[in-house]
């Protein structure tokens, strides 16, 4: 004798796709993109995705400590870039600590000011000034 319990394990044969007329279409939900709907012949079911997208999210953190940038990844390991080795490649223009009112141009250095901020400062204005002094003690 047969259960209601056998069909639920039993496997039928499926009716070949081309005699049912059916559809089966996915679409994100627009008042909840997270969430995909699978519309067909026999209904509308949401999916909610976001336990999956939640699930794959990558759990990382960038801080700086000390003189250091720390990266903590996900696998709990730190990678550390010194601060000097950062400097290298971040221009001036970038830095908090250089005055950024007057632009720089060739010939220029940086002076500290009394503001604790760096300040350009002309070489080659300084290089002439000194050169025609130069020209008048000799002369």
């Amino acid at each position: 004798m047969t259960t209601i319990d056998s069909f639920y394990r039993d496997p039928c044969d499926l009716i070949d796709a081309k005699k049912v007329n059916a559809y089966f279409e996915l679409s994100l939900n627009e008042a909840y993109p997270p969430e995909l709907i699978l519309e067909n012949s026999w209904g509308t079911y949401p999916v909610d995705l976001m336990p999956a997208i939640r699930y794959g999210e990558t759990k990382t953190k960038m801080l700086i400590d000390g003189d250091y940038l720390r990266y903590d990844g996900e696998d709990d390991n730190s990678d550390c870039i010194n601060g000097s080795d950062l400097a290298r490649i971040i221009p001036l223009t970038k830095l908090k600590d250089v005055d950024q009112t007057t632009p720089f141009v060739e010939g220029d250095a940086l002076v500290m000011g009394a503001d604790g901020l760096f300040h350009r400062y002309s070489l080659s204005s300084l290089v002439a000034r000194v050169s025609a002094l130069e020209n008048r003690i000799n002369q």
